[in-house]
């Protein structure tokens, strides 16, 4: 798992000698792993969840279910911090353009969500990778995990969907360039999907600006349907037993 976004004066690991803007997992086995979650790190122990970690309590978060539109589908609640999770499907990552997406910009303060993105359609430069990401950030997305194909290609496609904007002047971002609001991003070359999926739902915290108006998580599955049945199982294990680690 590498993960990244974190603002420049955190430290990902209490060891000082590591990069401070991503934290890779070396070792399959390790039972410890350090996460980000305000500017100083936080350890967690695989099978703990970070509800009370991060925040305290679990978030009093609401989603009207009517800003969800098809295709996206309920899965139930599996987020620490008590946020439900929906998920859709795209055979393509160019048919992501068409998908609808939740309407939570309207709301005051308006909402954002957290994506957990897999895939098995590998990117390639004549794709609209680019445009996917830069829609769903401008729709609110404020923490991304990608598994599967391409998924270390996908971080640094959401990455740059804050960047670019940033360095263009447009499209303008729906929230300021400060600390408390930094889209962050993960990817999972190594990771299992039931670990990758739990990450998601366990430990995926997003920065202050974000965290108390985050009211939902997304899983976007770019593939056949074989494999979107195999995320939504994983996720609907998640749901049934959210304190079950892999």
């Amino acid at each position: 798992m590498r993960f990244r976004g974190a603002p420049a004066s955190s430290n990902c690991i209490n060891d000082p000698s590591q990069d401070k803007s991503s934290f890779t997992r070396s070792d399959e086995t390790t039972a410890q792993r350090a996460l980000v979650v305000h500017s100083s790190p936080v350890r967690l122990v695989r099978g703990e969840r970070a509800a009370n970690v991060a925040v305290g309590t679990l978030l009093a978060v609401t989603v009207d279910p009517a800003s969800i539109p098809a295709p996206w589908r309920p899965l139930g609640v599996s987020d620490s911090w008590g946020r439900p999770m929906y998920l859709a499907r795209v055979p393509t990552i160019d048919a992501a353009m068409d998908l609808p997406l939740p309407e939570l910009a309207s709301g005051t303060p308006r909402g954002w969500f957290k994506l957990f993105l897999a895939s098995e359609v590998p990117q390639h430069k004549d794709d609209r990778a680019y445009d996917v990401a830069l829609r769903f950030t401008l729709a609110g997305c404020c923490y991304m995990c990608a598994w599967g194909a391409s998924c270390s290609e996908w971080h640094d496609t959401f990455d740059d969907s804050v960047v670019m904007p940033q360095v263009d002047g447009t499209p303008s971002l729906p929230f300021p360039d400060d600390e408390a609001h930094h889209l962050m991003t993960s990817w999972f070359e190594r990771d299992s999907l039931d670990e990758s999926r739990w990450f998601f739902a366990a430990n995926a915290d997003p920065t202050e600006g974000f965290r108390h108006n985050c009211t939902v998580c997304l899983v976007l599955v770019i593939g056949g349907t074989d494999f979107a049945t195999t995320v939504e199982a994983s996720c609907l294990r998640g749901v049934e037993n959210p304190d079950d680690s892999p």
